[in-house]
């Protein structure tokens, strides 16, 4: 059962892997900066139903944000929701929450880091570039294949994180969509931002070969696959 027709619901559909007796619940606020109460309640309220619905299930995926671990961001209404709605998850017994980085796919969410640099870059719009921020970038394509690694396997924790194994500095993304775009971007750059570490070191015990699938040319070629 998968919820979510977006970017990362839209994923898991087309997946050959077939989640049996499992329910991948990814609908929610997609906006990371909203602050709307009613958006809010709209997803704790189709959220306890499905939980409600699919208690049975051997197993209840629900997808948050690392941004938990940021402090520029644990303090805002999205990320206070997103772990409101994390203990909601996590007391069902087939509970499990999946927090996720900044996910790359193909997306018409302009609110994504890497649509919104993209957007600024190819229209010439200038921007503000946080000198001291590092994200860390994921292809959409690699969730579906560390959750259906770890769908098969024994999971004694009720939260897990899926991101890869390093961050990257705002300069190296902006400086990888101008080779894509063929133009430099205008932007100021400012003397903020912050760096969080996401401990992946569960997931690197669950999914032996999750190393390999983040190599040193992992940002050019995820960039090149979906820009």
């Amino acid at each position: 059962m998968i919820i979510g027709s977006g970017l990362i619901g839209s994923a898991f559909e087309s997946s050959k892997h077939k989640f049996k007796n499992t329910c991948i619940y990814a609908s929610g606020v997609a906006n990371s900066n909203s602050s709307d109460y009613n958006d809010f309640k709209r997803e704790k309220d189709q959220l306890l139903f499905s939980l409600s619905k699919y208690h049975k299930l051997r197993r209840f995926y629900y997808f948050s944000s690392c941004s938990v671990y940021d402090n520029d961001q644990n303090h805002t209404p999205y990320v206070k929701h997103k772990l409101h709605m994390e203990n909601l998850v996590i007391k069902n017994t087939n509970g499990v929450v999946i927090r996720l980085p900044q996910v790359v796919g193909k997306s018409e969410n302009p609110h994504t880091l890497t649509n919104f640099i993209y957007s600024s870059i190819k229209n010439q719009k200038q921007f503000s570039l946080w000198k001291k921020a590092k994200r860390n970038l994921i292809d959409v394509e690699d969730v579906v294949k560390i959750i259906a690694a770890l769908d098969i396997v024994d999971i004694n924790k009720p939260i897990l994180n899926v991101a890869n194994v390093k961050n990257y500095k705002i300069m190296d993304i902006v400086t990888e969509f101008e080779k894509i775009i063929g133009l430099k971007g205008i932007f100021k750059t400012v003397d903020l931002g912050s760096e969080y570490d996401i401990d992946i070191a569960d997931i690197c015990t669950l999914v032996v070969e999750i190393q390999s699938i983040f190599d040193d040319h992992y940002l050019a070629k995820l960039l090149r696959k979906y820009y």
